[in-house]
């Protein structure tokens, strides 16, 4: 996945959700781990009441804040071009 392009979206209604800066609590909603290649690993999750998408140094926090107990749509696209990456993470409140 480190030189290829992707997309992942998914409904999620979160039930509790942290804002502590100092614990650094997250939700998590997925995630993928690979020890034995570097670059491959990646998750999702809800970090500070944001969609918060971590691939290898490529991280991106979204700017919609999320409230307990309300439909979102979230999804993630990851383009690759050459040795470049670009992130889009964005949300839909219902």
């Amino acid at each position: 996945m480190a030189y290829t392009s992707f997309s992942w979206n998914g409904w999620i209604k979160p039930t509790t959700l942290h804002n502590n800066s100092t614990t650094g609590f997250d939700s998590a909603l997925f995630g993928q781990f690979d020890q034995s290649t570097t670059d491959y690993s990646f998750y999702i999750t809800i970090r500070k009441q944001k969609p918060y998408f971590g691939f290898y140094f490529d991280d991106i926090q979204g700017t919609t804040v999320l409230s307990s107990g309300k439909w979102y749509h979230v999804c993630l696209f990851k383009f690759h071009f050459k040795l470049k990456s670009f992130l889009l993470l964005g949300c839909i409140c219902l």
